[in-house]
């Protein structure tokens, strides 16, 4: 057994060791940036929330579809408008927009019940699949 002193190959680390030296620099890494009074210049590099929380301009949505984010916040704010701030609200109201819109540009494709999905995850080729990656039948020959 090797001891992490007498190693081999200078490039060798053992476990222990490499385990010790991302500690030390976590640690330290943490204990710095804890450490280090931010600046008025630092401030300005934060990401800021502003942007998320001006109104979405609902103006491209069909009149259905804003009754329906209407609904939508109703339902919410009933059920946890309490645990909400104002800015959240705001937030919450771009957020459902925004997908509202996504959903109006998926929703005019039509889908039947019986489509098969675009892709099928199939994680080993078993040779039992059928040219479109459907698991074949048994036949009825046999039973």
């Amino acid at each position: 057994m090797k001891k992490p002193g007498n190693l081999n190959n200078a490039d060798e680390v053992s476990r222990r060791e490499f385990a010790r030296r991302v500690a030390l620099t976590v640690a330290g890494g943490t204990l710095a940036a804890a450490t280090l009074p931010i600046s008025s210049k630092a401030a300005p590099r934060l990401p800021s929330i502003a942007p998320l929380l001006q109104d979405e301009d609902s103006s491209g949505l069909s009149s259905d579809a804003q009754a329906e984010v209407e609904a939508k916040l109703q339902n919410i704010f009933a059920k946890y408008g309490a645990r909400f701030s104002d800015d959240q609200k705001k937030l919450m109201r771009r957020t459902v927009t925004s997908h509202v819109r996504m959903l109006e540009a998926i929703r005019p494709i039509p889908v039947a019940n019986g489509d098969t999905p675009a892709t099928v995850l199939k994680l080993i080729d078993d040779g039992i699949s059928d040219s479109k990656g459907m698991p074949s039948r048994p036949s009825k020959e046999g039973a």
